[in-house]
């Protein structure tokens, strides 16, 4: 008889998330943590509610996301097909490697196409941010997602994610301003989201507050919710094979 395989402590899924020292890619702040993609997101990528481009509409109640460059492929409405986990999420283009934030009802395309959803411990937006930023390999019209989940998180304080966030999106803001009012600052302005991202990840765009409760607090967080996901699943299964054996 075959023996179920136990389900890892919180302190084996704790020791799996985080990066040893010879891993770290560069330094970050002392209350910051490095930690890995699947820790920080779930798969949401739907196996059978896709839809083919040669099906997409010029327009309909919901849109089409795929790895094109466009936020929005195509539409449908076709409402079987609308994506109905919890908004907003991040989708990947396997092929492509472009991101997109996706917070509205939407219907996933069929070809290369990756949903995920940050964990909801963590800042989405902060998350979708560092994915902007991440440098994959480019195979061309392989399959790249295999590439990000071997990629590591920098993962600061929740508070300061929620600030980084901020401090982003106003030099965005500001960023926009330049383009509307000076056509001579282009050039500067397509080279502002990598300098600003790059300032972000490493810890140098805000202050470091002592105050904040360190990132390893907010990554057992994480881990101990999955843990709880992952037992009530486990548990859910051995009562529904518990009534079909009675």
């Amino acid at each position: 008889m075959k023996t179920k395989k136990p389900l890892m402590t919180i302190n084996e899924k704790m020791k799996e998330a985080l990066v040893s020292a010879d891993e770290l890619p560069y330094p970050i702040p002392e209350n910051w943590v490095w930690t890995r993609f699947g820790v920080c997101f779930r798969d949401r990528t739907s196996s059978n509610k896709k839809l083919p481009q040669k099906q997409y509409e010029e327009a309909g109640k919901y849109a089409v996301i795929d790895q094109g460059q466009q936020l929005i492929g195509g539409y449908t409405n076709d409402a079987s097909l609308v994506f109905n986990g919890m908004l907003p999420v991040i989708v990947f283009g396997d092929h492509t490697r472009a991101v997109k934030w996706i917070d509205f009802d939407f219907v996933q395309g069929a070809d290369g196409v990756k949903v995920f959803q940050p964990e909801q411990n963590l800042n989405a937006k902060f998350l979708y941010y560092w994915m902007r930023i991440i440098e994959l390999p480019d195979k061309g019209y392989s399959r790249h997602s295999k590439f990000l989940r071997e990629t590591y998180v920098p993962l600061p304080p929740l508070p300061e994610q929620k600030k980084i966030v901020h401090h982003v999106e106003s030099l965005f803001n500001k960023a926009d301003d330049l383009e509307a009012q000076y056509k001579e600052a282009m050039e500067l302005i397509e080279t502002l989201p990598e300098i600003i991202f790059t300032k972000a990840f490493r810890g140098e765009l805000v202050p470091q507050d002592p105050n904040d409760e360190p990132a390893f607090g907010l990554l057992e967080r994480i881990t101990f919710e999955k843990e709880k996901h992952e037992t009530a699943k486990v548990e859910g299964t051995n009562r529904k094979k518990h009534k079909q054996s009675v």
